[in-house]
């Protein structure tokens, strides 16, 4: 059992099994009411979950879609396609189950309800998806609410989701042609991830490049009621190099094969209601010398926790 403790100590709530879990599973919680609560108008046990994004505001509610149109000198000024970005979070609830009243007062005592975690549950994460277990008593007065946190793991999706390509779409030069493969379409975090890499240039180029990778971490927002703020990216450090001082040849499709090992603690592939977050395997050409031109592409993959 594990429970936490409201500032009042009026009432607290443990939860058995002990955690993580995981979809499907039931979980029941014990709500402990230390004396009896009086001018009760409802009292309840939810599940749900705290969903981080970003949101933009301040302009607009076009502003995400019409910024590339208008004038930089009117940025952060109210009434205009500009804004600032915040980083919020909002609850998600999920099930909700009430406890009995009796003329208004909650008893003294434990009270029991059994929560069953949806099949579609987001994993838990460390700012996009934190779950929990709340007891919400509204009374007169001051409201009281307690809530334990718990973690939720989730397993690979089945079947997978399509998993894209990306190129020739974030960097100057944008000249090479890339396939990137890998053994597996998802991953546990933890795990090595294997491929191959193959890259074909369309002439031939005077400078030899080096070929490294790491792994991409992509969140996007899409807030219900707000505009949505701009994705946030974060790659997984240390880039590793693959191959160095390779010379293309023009036309010809040249393969590179590669190995990541993915964190242990990173956040699992996400689609919750106001935010969601993808993982990419990153590939990146680098050409020699102090102007070389970097080129990037990557490919979709899906890290799962459970």
């Amino acid at each position: 059992m594990m429970g936490l403790f409201s500032r009042r100590k009026d009432a607290s709530v443990a939860l058995a099994p002990d955690g993580p879990y995981r979809p499907t599973d039931t979980i029941t919680a014990t709500v402990t009411v230390d004396k009896a609560l009086d001018r009760v108008a409802s009292a309840s046990v939810q599940l749900g979950y705290r969903n981080g994004f970003r949101y933009r505001w301040a302009g607009r509610t076009n502003a995400a879609l019409n910024h590339d149109n208008d004038s930089l000198l009117l940025a952060g000024q109210v009434g205009t396609d500009y804004g600032s970005e915040k980083d919020t979070e909002e609850w998600v609830p999920v099930l909700a189950e009430p406890l009995p009243l009796v003329e208004g007062s909650l008893a003294a005592g434990q009270h029991r309800v059994r929560l069953r975690l949806p099949s579609w549950s987001p994993g838990s994460s460390k700012e996009v998806v934190r779950w929990e277990i709340r007891l919400v008593v509204e009374r007169s007065g001051r409201d009281l609410e307690t809530a334990v946190p718990l973690t939720v793991l989730i397993g690979p999706p089945d079947p997978l989701p399509d998993l894209p390509l990306n190129q020739k779409s974030r960097a100057l030069a944008s000249t090479l042609d890339f396939e990137i493969v890998t053994e597996q379409g998802a991953y546990r975090a933890g795990a090595e991830v294997r491929g191959v890499v193959a890259v074909t240039a369309p002439e031939t180029p005077k400078r030899t490049a080096s070929v490294a990778g790491w792994f991409q971490r992509v969140q996007e927002s899409h807030p219900v009621a707000k505009t949505p703020g701009s994705p946030t990216e974060a790659f997984v450090r240390p880039m590793v190099t693959f191959a160095k001082d390779v010379q293309f040849i023009g036309r010809q499709r040249q393969e590179f094969p590669f190995a990541l090992t993915l964190p242990k603690d990173i956040d699992p592939t996400t689609e919750a209601v106001h935010s969601s977050i993808d993982w990419f395997v990153q590939i990146k050409v680098e050409f020699s010398g102090a102007t070389g031109a970097i080129e990037r592409a990557e490919r979709g993959i899906v890290v799962y926790t459970g």
